[in-house]
């Protein structure tokens, strides 16, 4: 269990199984913010993934009466409102009592007559009475349709972007086609797809931005909430994603970048969109949008978006693919709690064996407020894995080392055995270099001998 939960419109009222006095309203609700279970102070708002102006109530109070009446939601309805509005609509015998457990709506009953009777069900709806998928339960997984992680002025994805060919971390000029699930997609392309950006930008304002994915041109269509009622009633414009070729026009589906991308997503959270469809109306509201925020792909190809100049930030983001259930890619995912990892990453493994001593839990707890602590048990575990992996590695330096050494010693070996070789062929043999010597010393002396004689005659000697 984790405080990652589908998005639904409908919940209604179920018996607990041990207890008919006491009823539980399917789905959880949780501060979206924070992550945290909602308490009674929580501002309902906060709790509603979909934006709801209304809930309507219906069903059957505790006195046998039909219950069908709505509940309007303003930017101060606490969930303590909406508890008592639950409780002036069923509890027409005075007999229930609706409190907040672990993020679920508890009805308990002192009247077992009224037991039999009561039936709730809620729906969130629009201003336009439309139903809106703003509850979250906690009996569905979803893959792609949750909020990006908080922290401060930054927020981030938990999935990362993997290229199908080579298993290789995205980067900025990776294509979407190249990590993308195609099977999913239609002729194993991403035409006729879309991914749908939605949140609130740094202005507060509720955004939705719809990314169309088109062989003859993508674009992307911005819209507002201007109410808070869950209508996109605003439309800033439609315009094209420009490639950088010479020839500036729209980028063809299969060859938009991650760079695209998070422009797209950047100049939409800084509420930065071109004055017009022109290919330089795009560059400059790109680098407008920079000037704001950057959005980017870290270390590990996830994508982030952190405000500038800023300690917090009004932006709540998601990316998914409004058409499949996995998308065809996702960035974010309601994963189950990974202890041990093929891939090391030494330091974020050993911060988390330090929160979970900090946090003093003994097991990972699904219903804190947070549900990825592994606990202490566990971070054990992980100095473990640390530890095996440091042996490891201390074991792959030593065979390296005495590698090396080993090369090191052939190569004096092979030093010595060239000298000698060497001095073998072109070294002086001094025996024989001697024995020359006086060979040509003899020779010189005769000769010097033999120049003297012929020196010391005369003409007489000739007469």
């Amino acid at each position: 269990n984790t405080n990652y939960t589908q998005a639904i419109a409908n919940t209604k009222s179920t018996n607990d199984i041990y207890d008919n006095n006491i009823f539980i309203l399917t789905g959880r609700y949780l501060n979206l913010n924070t992550k945290e279970n909602a308490t009674s102070s929580t501002l309902l708002k906060d709790t509603l993934f979909d934006r709801a102006s209304q809930i309507q109530l219906t069903g059957t109070a505790t006195d046998g009466s039909v219950v069908n009446t709505t509940f309007n939601i303003s930017s101060t309805t606490s969930m303590q409102d909406f508890l008592d509005a639950l409780d002036t609509a069923f509890d027409t015998n005075n007999t229930l009592g609706f409190s907040l457990k672990d993020g679920k709506i508890m009805v308990q009953s002192s009247d077992i007559n009224s037991t039999a009777n009561l039936d709730i069900n809620l729906q969130t709806q629009d201003s336009l009475g439309n139903s809106v998928n703003g509850f979250g339960s906690d009996t569905f997984i979803t893959y792609d349709k949750i909020m990006f992680d908080k922290e401060g002025s930054k927020v981030f994805s938990n999935v990362s972007q993997i290229v199908n060919s080579d298993n290789s971390f995205a980067t900025t000029k990776t294509k979407l086609s190249e990590v993308a699930d195609l099977s999913l997609g239609t002729n194993a392309t991403l035409n006729n797809e879309q991914l749908y950006i939605e949140g609130k930008n740094i202005n507060g304002e509720y955004i939705r931005t719809t990314i169309n994915l088109l062989s003859t041109g993508s674009t992307f269509t911005l819209q507002k909430d201007t109410t808070g009622d869950g209508v996109y009633d605003t439309t800033i414009g439609t315009f094209d994603i420009f490639n950088m070729d010479s020839t500036r026009v729209a980028t063809p589906a299969d060859d938009v970048t991650y760079k695209q991308l998070m422009d797209v997503v950047n100049m939409s959270l800084t509420d930065q969109v071109p004055a017009t469809n022109t290919a330089s109306d795009y560059d400059t509201a790109v680098a407008n949008s920079r000037l704001y925020a950057t959005t980017d792909l870290d270390s590990e190809g996830k994508i982030f978006f952190n405000q500038n100049s800023s300690t917090s930030t009004n932006v709540q983001l998601s990316i998914y693919d409004p058409n499949n259930e996995p998308g065809i890619l996702s960035f974010m995912r309601n994963s189950s709690l990974t202890i041990s990892d093929p891939k090391t990453n030494f330091f974020k493994q050993l911060d988390q064996a330090i929160t979970a001593v900090e946090s003093g839990k003994i097991r990972p707890d699904g219903e804190s407020n947070n549900p990825f602590d592994i606990g202490i048990q566990n971070g054990i575990q992980v100095i473990d894995d640390l530890s095996n992996h440091v042996i490891k590695i201390h074991t792959k330096i030593g065979a390296m080392s005495n590698a090396l050494q080993n090369t090191s010693q052939r190569s004096e070996i092979l030093s010595v055995n060239t000298t000698v070789l060497r001095s073998e062929i072109i070294d002086t043999d001094i025996a024989e270099a001697t024995l020359k010597l006086n060979q040509l010393s003899v020779n010189y002396q005769a000769m010097l001998s033999t120049i003297s004689r012929v020196s010391q005659l005369s003409l007489v000697n000739y007469l």
